[in-house]
């Protein structure tokens, strides 16, 4: 790796951490909590959620997302950094590694529909919420099943062997001394 792309990954990953920090901050107090929101594909629940949460709360969290528009740019411009040429993704070819760059940023995407499909029905702007609810909450599965294939992905290209062999079953065995 080089001392570039290690100080733009350091610099970006500290400023997500610092910005996950931040939001879950403004929304430590909500009960129930903002991931019952986001996974909730029926209207009422939806309703239901907002109705406890009673104005005061429901304003907190319309407060985040600001904050939360910064944290989508940053942790997008993560996942591209992180598949530059020499990170952890070089010994993959060029056109997987560009692929997984883009795997943040959609996921980015889906987090801007569905931050755009609640602030749309907390403005009251939907007839109840019809097809918008569960529409926010496909884009939020869709969203964190993308976050966490690019952090298993991270995971898997930094601790698999880099002389070729497949993963760690293969390291382990090598390392024991037993043949695969």
């Amino acid at each position: 790796m080089g001392k570039n792309f290690s100080i733009r990954v350091a610099v970006l990953g500290l400023a997500v951490l610092i910005s996950q920090m931040h939001l879950g901050w403004i929304v430590r107090g909500l009960d129930p909590n903002i991931l019952r929101v986001q996974f909730t594909f029926d209207a009422q629940r939806f309703w239901a959620i907002v109705d406890a949460w009673g104005p005061v709360n429901t304003a907190i969290y319309i407060s985040h997302f600001p904050w939360d528009w910064v944290h989508i740019l940053l942790y997008s411009l993560l996942g591209i950094a992180i598949c530059r040429r020499r990170g952890i993704f070089a010994r993959v070819g060029d056109v997987p590694r560009r692929l997984w760059a883009l795997v943040l940023p959609l996921a980015g995407l889906m987090d801007v529909l569905e931050n755009a499909a609640q602030l749309y029905l907390l403005a009251g702007a939907s007839n109840g919420g019809g097809f918008v609810v569960p529409a926010s909450a496909l884009c939020s599965t869709i969203k964190w099943l993308l976050v966490l294939l690019f952090a298993g992905a991270c995971v898997w290209m930094w601790l698999a062997p880099v002389s070729g062999r497949k993963g760690l079953p293969a390291a382990a065995a090598a390392k024991a001394g037993t043949p695969r």
